[in-house]
Order: C-alpha cells, then structure tokens, then sequence
C-alpha cells in the first residue's frame, strides 16, 4: 500500500481528491486525558495508500482540520479502532458531528466476535494479521514524535485497523451480528464519547466531611473491637491534638482475625485458593466467614460493620479524592463486559455504594458527592425490574409475563406463593388500595422471596448458596426453588433448553443475537459445566438488558440534542442526565419516553424517575 506523509494544507488537498468513500482514522495525541490531550497528527487509510498528518507545530494546523471534517460529510464509512477516543479528540476540536451512522469501531467488531479475546490493536494486529508492531511508548521514547519510525507506526495503525476490518465485516455477517454491531452497539459509541467528555461533578467539601466522618468512626470501632476482646485500648495524642490508637492488631488482616476467631472458640470452614506454598488453601476470613458466623459473637457483628466501613472508606471515599480533575470533574475509562454490560475503571462509578449491606446501615450516604454545575439538575432515572421483566420475555413465561401486565409486585407474587400468604390479585397490585400495608406487613416474606429466590434464581444461585445467603437450612432453600419453579414453570424450561444449546453450539444467544462462548465447556467436570450453565442462562437476561439500556441511551441522546443537557454516567439499569434546571421537565419526559420504549416487548417496562439536586438513589 502506497504510503506518504503530509505536513502542508495542499499536499493533503491534493491526496484528499484520490480519497475513497471508505476510510479507516486514527489519531495521535500528547495525552489520553480530555482536559490536556491535543492532537499532534492523523492517519488515514482508504485501501489504496495511507497518509500521515504532522499536526505538530504546523502553520496549517486549521486549514487542514478544516478539510478534514470536510472529507468526512463525503465518506460513507469511517473505520476506527477504539472510536470513542478518536471521536473525543475531534469533538475537542469542534468536527466530527457528521460521522453519525458512519463510524465503524473494529475494537467492538473484534469483541462481539470473540468476547474471550483481548481487543487491543497490536494484539488483534499480531494474532490475526501475523504482524507485530512497537508499542507507542516504545516508538515515541526512542524515536520521537517527528521521526519517519514514528510516521510508520502511525499509518500502521490505520493501515492495521483497515485490514481487520475487511476480515470482521464478513464475520459479522456470518455470524448474524450485524444488527447488534450497526443498530445497537455504533450509535451507543457517541454515547461513551459523550460521558467521557463530560465527566461527573464532585463536591469537594462533602467528600471531606465523609472522609472525616469515616476516619473517627473506624477509630471508634477500633476501639471497640478491642474491648469487645477484652483489650484495653492505648491511645495517644498526636501533635495536631487528634487521637491515636496504639495497637498490634490489623483487623483487615484474614490471618491475624483467624486466630481471634479460633480463640473465641468458632469454627471457620472458608479457605484461600490453592496455591504453591498452601495445596490445601489457608483459612480466611472474609465476607462469607462473617455472614455464616453472625449471632455467634458479638465480635462477629462488629468486625463485619468494621470491614464494611473500611471498604467504603478506602476504596470509594479516599480513592476518589485522587481522581478528580482541575475542573473538579471525574472522567473514569469505559470497557465492556462479556455480557455486553458497560463497565467502568479509575474511577468505578458503577459500584458505588449502596446505602445499605448486609443488613448495615450505611454512615455516609456516598452518591451525595456528585452534584451538577450551578444552575443545574440531576434527571436520574432507572428501569424498575428491568431483569424480571426481561427474565419473563426471554423464558416466555406466561406468568410472569401476566403478572407485569397487571402491574403485580413480582417479589411479593413469588411470597405470597412460596410462604403461602393468600393474598388476594387486587392486594398484588403496586397501585392498589392495600399495597401499601400490605408491603409493610409481609416486608420479610417479601425481602425473602426478592433475595433468596427471584434475583438468585436469574444469577443462578444454588439452593447452597440460597442457604448461606440468607441464614436457612439447605432444606428450605431447595423448597423456595422449587416453589419458585412451579409458580413459574417456563424458567425451569428455558435453562433446560439453554443446556440443549450450550451443549450443541458451545455459545448461547441473547434475543438480540450477543454471544456468550464457552469454549472449553464440554471438556470440564460436571460441577464447572453446571457454572457455566448459570452464566450462560444469566447471560440471556443481564445481555439483553444491557442492549436495551444502549439502544434507550442513544435515544436519549439524540432526543435531548437540542437541549443543554448531557448524559454524564450510566449505572447497569440506572441513567444520569445533567440539564438546565429550567429545562428538566421537557427533558425528563424525553428522558422517560426514550427508557420505556426502548425496544418493543410483550411486558410494559415502567421506569423510575426524578429532578435531583445532587444524586441520589
């Protein structure tokens, strides 16, 4: 392929002429962050020949930006790898809005395909084209950035992204996942783009007061952990007139804890993984030990709250105070799981705290530190039983299907079954006369039916894992699942057939067509093919929903284009748009109209949603 490198507005209006409608991009940055990256150069690929734009320092940096975004109102396809960043970079510099519907991101092609593999372009570039490429650190330390070494590796990256997407397109096809690439998972990319732009708001003096709120607390805890042991605590005066407990003990080491436990004469049953230096495992003590020992000592209890405020403390309170921006905004990384759900890294905005675990109440309420910019709201929004509901379309489980069509508490419909409560359809309601009082009256029966069978039974759970979960014997934990499985019989029907198609395929499919791959599954033991079995029923559900949020958050995104407001985070089922606070009706409508009818389905989806001042759950 034919390769030039460009450094004048001319020279690239002359290539720019030769242009297919077909391109692959990608950019070169001095930093990956938003708020400090600027662009240094571009390369393009059209199948013919590469070129590469040197940005740096060049006197015709705006001309050729200009061209650019000219180039691309006239492509049909725009082919990145990685396109949220790529996409970030140009809307830094005001182009790009024309690529909708255009852009192809082969990182995504490279993942629906395989979701077992890692998808970054010098791995997919060495495994799948045989070719292996220097790293940018490596070529930019050793080269520099205005050097022909680095010039290639920039056109190679096109160049690379090019070529496997040629291989992808036709594998998409084959595999009957076009609609999911082009439907469902391109536009949702501008989405990504938008979030990591945009970036969550933090409240800076808050967070202070949480950190000094947890710091006394774990230090009364300490306390009294070590009175609780009969241990007198020794505590001294720091310089700054604060307190300091002298002690030997670490209460978030699982070895030291084992021999106390031991001490106070329990038994821990719960071992470490096997390793070299313990074949066998080594005793812990971790969240399992302390759920199966609770009420045995008082000891237990506390250690239990202890660790949970140490956790909340250290990996959400303290941590985030290291990755807020200057403009006092957090813009965390977004990948994708295997089951196709968004996640998110440095910081993990999606597993925030909840206000309560275990059974705990929570000492700080941690959501409360984002809040928006002056002058505007929070539209939070978040489907309510996204997963039952889809657990009754995909199963065709005519009950459950019913049951949300005349608008029943499911977790109070599985109660009044499985505990026998004979309550009557009109006190099932949600928006009948007694659901209130009923709710209140039969709050455990409820609480169990909702923890102990419908969310297990989805998640694949075992009746052992139902029994340590909530505290009841293996006995009663079976009963609930078969219970749950005569009220609901096309459940237990539709994980037989998944077994059928994991065993004959090796994959299963959402209905939208994602695949989940087991390819080692008929060569395991019986105990990790019924795991798997688990994941791959669990996969239908949680899969599907995480394509409904994507194609709901593309419709938000297009519906509230003419707005001042912008979707700043995603939480698995739960949306989070920032907009003018004279704006937040009109949005929030858009906002509800756009979950609801995300995908047409026989089950109603209702959604909750409301105008916040900070977020909150």
């Amino acid at each position: 392929m034919k390769r030039i490198v460009i450094k004048t507005y001319l020279d690239f209006l002359n290539w720019s002429k030769t242009c297919g409608d077909i391109i692959s991009f990608d950019t070169e940055t001095s930093s990956l962050s938003y708020l400090h990256l600027s662009i240094i150069g571009f390369s393009i690929c059209d199948g013919e020949s590469v070129c590469y734009l040197d940005l740096f320092k060049n006197k015709d940096f705006v001309n050729i930006i200009g061209l650019l975004n000219k180039i691309f109102w006239n492509c049909e396809k725009v082919i990145m790898h990685n396109a949220p960043f790529d996409l970030k970079v140009l809307y830094k510099y005001g182009i790009g809005e024309s690529l909708g519907g255009k852009v192809i991101d082969t990182r995504i092609a490279a993942f629906l395909l395989d979701e077992n593999r890692l998808t970054g372009l010098k791995f997919l570039t060495a495994n799948i084209l045989g070719k292996k490429r220097l790293s940018w650190k490596q070529i930019t330390e050793k080269y520099g950035i205005s050097s022909p070494e680095f010039y290639n590796y920039a056109m190679n990256d096109a160049e690379d992204t090019w070529n496997l997407w040629k291989i992808f397109e036709k594998q998409l096809e084959k595999e009957d996942l076009s609609y999911l690439f082009y439907s469902v998972e391109m536009p949702f990319q501008f989405v990504i783009r938008d979030m990591k732009i945009n970036g969550v708001g933090v409240d800076k003096q808050k967070l202070l007061e949480f950190d000094e709120k947890c710091v006394k607390l774990l230090f009364e805890l300490e306390v009294d952990l070590l009175k609780t042991l009969g241990i007198k605590p020794q505590i001294q005066k720091r310089f700054d007139n604060s307190e300091e407990l002298l002690c030997d003990l670490d209460f978030n080491s699982s070895q030291q804890m084992v021999k106390i436990i031991e001490k106070l004469g329990l038994e821990i049953k719960e071992k470490t993984k096997p390793s070299k230096t313990y074949p066998e495992g080594q005793k812990s003590v971790g969240a399992a030990t302390l759920l199966n020992l609770r009420g045995k000592h008082p000891f237990i209890e506390k250690l239990h709250y202890y660790r949970y405020v140490r956790h909340l403390y250290d990996s959400f309170v303290k941590k985030i105070q290291f990755e807020i921006q200057e403009d006092g905004r957090i813009r965390g990384n977004f990948n994708i799981a295997k089951s196709g759900r968004l996640t998110m890294s440095k910081p993990n905005l999606q597993q925030n705290p909840n206000d309560e675990k275990y059974g705990f109440k929570s000492p700080i309420k941690f959501r409360e530190i984002f809040i928006p910019k002056e002058g505007y709201v929070y539209i939070i929004a978040d489907y309510s039983g996204q997963e039952l509901r889809n657990l009754g379309e995909v199963t065709n489980d005519t009950k459950i299907i019913e049951a949300f069509r005349q608008g029943y508490d499911l977790h109070l419909l599985t109660a009044n079954f499985i505990f026998s409560l004979n309550l009557k359809e009109e006190q099932l309601k949600e928006n009948g006369k007694e659901y209130i009082e009923i709710v209140k009256k039969f709050k455990s029966e409820r609480h169990k039916a909702k923890n102990g069978a419908n969310f297990p039974i989805i998640y694949g759970t075992t009746a052992s894992g139902i029994s340590k979960r909530m505290g009841i014997s293996y006995k009663e934990a079976k009963r609930w699942m078969n219970e749950f499985f005569k009220l609901y019989p096309n459940v237990k029907k539709a994980i037989e057939e998944t077994k059928i198609e994991l065993e004959n395929n090796g994959y299963v499919k959402t209905l939208m067509g994602r695949k989940r791959r087991f390819p080692n599954y008929e060569n395991q033991t019986d105990k990790y093919k019924a795991a798997d079995l688990r994941i791959a029923f669990n996969h239908k559900i949680q899969g599907f929903s995480a394509d409904q949020v994507k194609i709901a958050l593309s419709k938000i995104a297009a519906g509230i284009k003419d707005f001042d407001a912008k979707i700043i985070l995603q939480v698995h089922d739960e949306v989070i748009v920032e907009c003018k606070k004279d704006q937040a009706e009109k949005v929030k409508a858009i906002v509800k109209n756009c979950m609801e009818n995300a995908v047409s389905l026989r089950i109603p989806f209702k959604v909750d949603i409301k105008i916040c001042e900070r977020y909150e759950k």
